[in-house]
């Protein structure tokens, strides 16, 4: 990849970058299949093997010397290396799986793996992992034909699992340097300190318990009970900045976590005629999220600014300072500091930002960031609707989900009374002595304290729920069963999506993310919440067409 950026500071900059991944997979399974008088039974055993390989190369040149040249390969004054890197990982797996069933009623089935993970500790890099199902379809039962009219299809169904995860880098549990400069001498400089010795699976206990139907009028319903306990979890586990320890961080097996909840679907054909139908499918998860235990010794972790995880709340709580709104007297925000008591934040330059009522210094040190809200839904879900008369066809999804709160931080930036641009909600809601229910403070050039800028304020948490219109999709479907062109099938459609989001969240998107992008899932659950200058989920239109010879 050949890239020209804006390099005003530079005098020009360009960076050129290439990488090659290669995946290789190599699987073996033998599989044993017998039946006699209705009991049949599968039997599978396996072993495979998974390497990944990356090799990046990058460079980068500043300073052009001719502006004449866009191109790379152009007259640059200096050359740099950017962005090289070369990393691997292997997963070894030997797994096995019996399945049982009996004339379709009854079905049973038993799994169970051993996987070696390169990038864990080498005393930890083996799990055993393995679990159980089963079903009884209570409708192939020779007591429910007296019911099947009203419910023709009736399945109980449950299971129990233990999972694996390693949601790490390629060289998590490694400790090493890193090649650097001194001077026009090459050097080495830490490049990570990790948990070497210790460093092992994330394991996951599921239990799902349930049943599935079909009622009449081919109305489909399936309902889930979910219990998922997560034990050593891999974070990574803040360490003091005194340690010298390469991001103040180090990635281990901390804690345990608990996620329940239900899971329901329903489906149906509502309206079938000769030229029109009608299909719909709802479905929706409620989800109970609770951090049951950290490492030994730690009581809390804080990620990036914004949030804190803690045992008996779910993951990445809000952590931001408490404040009470504007002050209609003074026009100053009002922030709460560790004993409750108000302080009002009076910006002056160089001196003191902060006095309680009675014009004494409130300390910074007294103001201390705690527990807000949730960042995690409580419940999500879909609505999916498909319409068809004749030719014609209809998609419309719909998506939603709620229970969460967002630190609108954006709000934060937008009235930052230094020499920064400001939004047109400032202009109408700042303090004046003839406005005083306002929602910004009296505006104090230099001011970044009172709404929000150097300190995340919870008044700036607001509701997460939405409504979002997902996909709509409209077609037509040509009659080519005429047609003497060779053309058997012809269909042109026009799709958009997230064409409107309904939701009471003054940001640009209830679902965006400051870190949801820029990290892992599980660093993502920890920095949940955060809308701070994200960017809104693209609304894109489609024009396209489907040809069949």
């Amino acid at each position: 990849r050949n890239a020209i950026v804006s390099g005003d500071y530079e005098n020009g900059m360009a960076s050129n970058h290439s990488a090659k991944r290669t995946l290789q997979t190599w699987t073996n399974t033998a599989n044993w299949v017998y039946s006699w008088r209705g009991h049949s039974l599968d039997f599978l055993l396996g072993q495979e093997s998974t390497t990944k390989y990356l090799n990046r190369w990058g460079a980068r040149r500043t300073t052009l010397l001719d502006n004449a040249y866009t191109t790379f390969q152009g007259a640059w004054a200096n050359t740099d290396a950017d962005g090289n890197n070369i990393t691997e990982n292997a997963l070894l797996s030997y797994f096995t799986r019996l399945n049982y069933d009996y004339e379709s009623r009854y079905l049973l089935s038993l799994n169970w793996r051993r996987d070696g993970f390169s990038a864990l500790s080498k005393n930890n890099r083996w799990g055993n992992f393995g679990g159980v199902s089963a079903a009884w379809r209570i409708s192939a039962e020779k007591f429910w034909e007296k019911i099947r009219p009203l419910v023709s299809e009736l399945k109980l169904k449950g299971s129990w699992g233990r999972v694996g995860n390693t949601d790490v880098g390629d060289y998590a549990a490694w400790s090493y340097y890193l090649t650097s400069y001194y001077g026009n001498s090459g050097a080495y400089v830490l490049g990570q300190i990790a948990d070497d010795q210790h460093l092992k699976w994330e394991t996951s206990e599921k239990l799902d318990i349930g049943f599935s139907a079909t009622l009449w009028r081919n109305v489909e319903v399936e309902f889930d009970y979910y219990r998922n306990a997560s034990t050593d979890l891999i974070l990574a586990l803040p360490v003091a900045a005194s340690l010298g320890i390469p991001g103040n961080a180090i990635t281990t097996n901390a804690g345990s976590m608990r996620n329940s909840g239900i899971e329901l679907s329903l489906s149906a054909e509502l309206i079938r005629t000769k030229h029109f139908s009608w299909s719909s499918s709802l479905n929706l998860t409620t989800t109970r999220n609770r951090v049951l235990s950290l490492a030994d010794g730690v009581t809390e972790l804080t990620s990036g600014m914004y949030n804190i995880t803690l045992p008996g709340y779910s993951i990445g709580q809000l952590y931001l300072y408490p404040t009470r709104g504007i002050d209609p007297e003074s026009g100053r925000r009002i922030f709460l500091d560790k004993e409750g008591r108000e302080a009002l934040c009076i910006y002056e330059k160089g001196a003191d930002k902060f006095y309680y009522r009675d014009g004494t210094v409130c300390k910074e040190s007294n103001l201390q960031p705690t527990r807000c809200r949730g960042t995690m839904p409580t419940y999500y879900g879909g609505w999916n609707n498909q319409l068809k008369y004749k030719g014609l066809d209809l998609t419309i999804l719909l998506q939603f989900a709620g229970g969460n709160h967002l630190y609108n931080g954006t709000t934060a930036t937008c009235s930052d009374m230094r020499y920064w641009n400001n939004s047109l909600d400032v202009l109408n809601n700042y303090w004046t002595p003839e406005r005083t229910a306002a929602k910004y403070a009296k505006p104090i050039y230099g001011d970044n304290y009172s709404n929000g800028s150097a300190k995340p304020i919870s008044d700036w948490v607001e509701k997460g729920d939405y409504l979002r219109l997902k996909q709509l999709v409209l077609g037509y479907t040509f009659p080519t069963a005429r047609w003497r062109c060779g053309i058997s099938s012809l269909r042109i459609y026009l799709q958009a999506q997230n064409l409107f989001v309904l939701t009471g969240y003054s940001g640009l998107d209830p679902e965006a993310s400051l870190y949801g992008n820029s990290t892992t899932p599980s660093e993502a659950n920890l920095q949940a919440g955060i809308d701070k200058n994200t960017m809104p989920q693209a609304r894109v239109f489609t024009f396209g067409t489907n040809i069949t010879f």
